[in-house]
């Protein structure tokens, strides 16, 4: 998940819990309307694709 959101500009760091699979999304500086469409447009696609479809 990491490179493909990486890929597509955006870098995800892993969450702070031990004993699960968890990411952490923050920003540094402003975000847009644009930024938060695009991350869960890529959070799509990549959940999409996991699935199989």
């Amino acid at each position: 998940m990491h490179d493909f959101f990486y890929e597509n500009g955006i870098t995800i760091y892993p969450g702070k819990l031990d004993d699960r699979n968890t990411f952490r999304v923050a920003n540094i500086g402003q975000i847009t309307d644009y930024d938060i469409k695009k991350f869960i447009t890529l959070l799509e696609q990549y959940l999409t694709k996991l699935e199989g479809g």
